[in-house]
């Protein structure tokens, strides 16, 4: 389990808070995500208290789950409902909330999507600089060994 908030994995974070958006809710703070440590798992599911797009007052308790295959950096195939008070949501899901055209959003949702597509990018981009780094760093500690074996 983790609790993805806005400031602490925010790539994770950026991925789930976009399917609440594009459903037309506001960005939760904290998400709770559930599901396999090693991929390719069957599903995450988990839940956020949320609000509608323009309506702070009313809050709404979300459940969610994806489906086959999911991979932490892949969120995809998600479908969302109201979580009911006996946690049996995830059986009999009786109110579920479908992705809206991008036309059906408000423009403060869609300016949000552009934006954290972008940082969604650069973040991407981040990750795959350390990792390309990272590989360099243990190519030049493998050669220095292979050396000091001759």
């Amino acid at each position: 389990m983790a609790v993805l908030g806005k400031h602490d994995d925010r790539e994770s974070w950026i991925k789930w808070a976009r399917e609440f958006v594009r459903r037309g809710f506001r960005p939760p703070d904290f998400i709770t995500v559930h599901g396999p440590h090693s991929p390719p798992g069957d599903c995450h599911w988990g839940e956020a208290e949320c609000t509608r797009d323009g309506n702070s007052d009313n809050v709404i308790e979300v459940s969610f789950s994806s489906r086959r295959p999911c991979h932490k950096y892949v969120v995809r195939n998600v479908v969302m409902w109201e979580h009911d008070e006996y946690g049996d949501a995830a059986y009999e899901p009786d109110i579920r909330f479908p992705l809206l055209k991008p036309s059906e959003l408000s423009p403060r949702a869609r300016r949000w999507l552009r934006v954290a597509e972008r940082v969604l990018n650069g973040l991407v981009e981040e990750r795959r600089r350390s990792y390309e780094k990272m590989k360099e760093i243990r190519r030049k500690i493998n050669e220095d060994r292979e050396r000091g074996k001759r």
